[in-house]
């Protein structure tokens, strides 16, 4: 895993460059909710290689409502794009989430529980992923996600991009 982190108080221009760059990402302040939605879609979009046909970026966010608009916010973003997004929040059961998932998926969004589970029973695979995203990562880690978080991280690949935003300084 690459071990060179870039830390960055809240700038839209200066994480997608990093992202860009391929640089691990510690993003800490509170933007604007659009801006940070803006600039992970951004990011998210611009990291997807099109031709590939499986999951290339995992977003966890702390709340299906902050999944929701992340992933309402990249649909329109990349509308005309067409990469496969996914959304993942629990709601349903775990065996309607797993026959719902797309082969061809490119990017998925969802909270945390929902996408441990996939993970743990092998329903969701990371070993193609280029790019995970932790938002609100202080949030996560208040409602007692550091274990999945770790087991999560353990599973990625080794070339795997991480980014993390923080609204406040939580390492």
């Amino acid at each position: 895993m690459n071990t060179m982190w870039t830390f960055l108080l809240f700038n839209k221009i200066q994480f997608n460059q990093s992202i860009l760059n391929g640089t691990n990402t510690i993003t800490i302040g509170k933007p604007h909710r659009y801006d940070k939605l803006t600039t992970i879609s951004i990011a998210q979009l611009q990291t997807v290689n099109k031709q590939l046909k499986h999951c290339q970026i995992l977003t966890v966010s702390p709340s299906r409502q902050s999944a929701q608009n992340l992933h309402r916010r990249t649909c329109v973003i990349g509308k005309q794009s067409h990469i496969i997004t996914e959304l993942c929040i629990g709601g349903t059961t775990l065996s309607q989430d797993i026959q719902h998932l797309s082969d061809t998926l490119q990017i998925m969004n969802g909270v945390m529980g929902r996408i441990y589970e996939l993970i743990k029973h092998n329903a969701f695979s990371v070993k193609h992923l280029r790019l995970f995203i932790l938002d609100s990562a202080d949030m996560l880690l208040d409602k007692g996600f550091k274990e999945q978080i770790d087991e999560i991280i353990t599973c990625l690949p080794q070339n795997v991009q991480i980014a993390i935003f923080c609204s406040s300084e939580c390492f």
